[in-house]
């Protein structure tokens, strides 16, 4: 047993990461009665605003071209309607799957995972408007896909895609899932591996 664990430790990448970019959210509309069903019919239009995203990742390889990871980070985003900005802050925990592109030093991944609000603001405050916290729920379903280069031993880029739906049915807020406020997020990164590619 403390074989097997050697070998797997052997075969195991550290990696720390951080990166900015922007998000934007598919706009939807709701009815003025508050249980009443989001339409995804222009709505508010809401411009892309800052992203940035510092974490971790644990790295399996099981094969030479082949890996699993998992990992968490903290995520800040922002999106822009009008005067007003609304901001969250998150945690992620996703699980990703990647191969390598032939012999080159890119990778190819892609990803499920899940993400917790810890905070939302809004400034001026949309309580007027709309029960700010529940309107965007509490938890989110992340899809994601990305590409990564290794630069050195240590040192890699990459860029990464995250299509985030949010999960709002334990507040019973939607009726339907196409009318769920969405989030699409580009953004570029940079990873160190403090005991290098192994």
């Amino acid at each position: 047993m403390q074989l097997l664990g050697l070998i797997i430790w052997a075969q195991m990448q550290v990696g720390f990461e951080g990166g900015a970019g922007l998000t934007h959210r598919i706009p939807v509309r709701r009815d003025a009665v508050w249980n009443g069903t989001f339409q995804n019919l222009g709505g508010e239009q809401r411009q892309p605003g800052l992203f940035a995203l510092s974490g971790f990742a644990l790295r399996y390889v099981y094969k030479p071209d082949r890996f699993i990871e998992s990992g968490g980070a903290v995520r800040f985003h922002q999106v822009r309607i009008g005067g007003r900005v609304e901001s969250f802050w998150t945690a992620m925990v996703p699980i990703r799957w990647g191969t390598q592109i032939d012999t080159s030093s890119w990778w190819v991944w892609g990803g499920l995972g899940a993400s917790l609000l810890l905070r939302a603001r809004s400034q001026p405050d949309s309580s007027q408007v709309y029960r700010f916290a529940d309107y965007f729920s509490r938890s989110q379903l992340l899809l994601q896909l990305g590409a990564e280069r290794a630069l050195s031993q240590r040192w890699a880029i990459g860029i990464q895609l995250t299509w985030e739906i949010t999960s709002a049915w334990d507040r019973v807020l939607f009726h339907d899932s196409r009318s769920l406020p969405r989030h699409l997020m580009m953004t570029p990164y940079l990873r160190y591996m403090p005991w290098g590619w192994r």
